[in-house]
């Protein structure tokens, strides 16, 4: 399962490009306060804003080349044959529906609350990151979200902001 998580991982960050929105987190527990700025601008974000909310493909490689044996680790080697064009239409095709729930819910994206985040911790080898879930309230309901981020230069770094969804009490 945490091979998955990290290959999942792994591919997510291969295929963002550089981005001036990336938000790096100090703390694991910061991670969701720092996503909540891209949930805010969901009422007018554009794809490539969206994308480019996430880490870079080039941080990954450099990533991947100092932690990973680049010659005989099968992780290195799907990252590498990996095609961006497919992968950026997987984050877009994930905006579309968080914005489609988000219309669905009657949700002003602008307006929305941070309320809570929880997270696990993923290591595999050198490869450490988290999952989590981000809890945010609209017209006192409260909703949650699914992130994940991973570690880069003792950093925490957003790779993808997911699934919107009411919160069961």
């Amino acid at each position: 399962m945490k091979k998955l998580f990290f290959f999942y991982v792994l591919v997510i960050v291969t295929f963002t490009t550089y981005s001036q929105n990336l938000t790096l987190s100090e703390k694991a527990e910061d991670v969701g306060k720092n996503a909540m700025p891209i949930l805010k601008q969901l009422d007018h974000i554009s794809d490539k804003e969206f994308i480019h909310s996430f880490i870079t493909i080039e941080k990954l490689k450099e990533f991947v080349s100092k932690k990973l044996d680049s010659t005989n680790n099968e992780v290195t080697q799907q990252v590498q044959q990996m095609d961006i064009e497919k992968y950026r239409k997987k984050v877009v095709d994930e905006l579309d529906e968080l914005k489609e729930k988000g219309k669905e819910y009657g949700i002003i994206w602008n307006a929305i609350e941070y309320v809570d985040f929880s997270y696990n911790d993923q290591t595999s080898g050198p490869i450490k990151g988290l999952t989590g879930k981000l809890l945010f309230k609209h017209k006192e309901i409260v909703y949650r979200s699914k992130l994940e981020a991973i570690v880069i230069d003792e950093k925490y770094a957003l790779i993808i902001l997911r699934n919107i969804q009411k919160e069961e009490k």
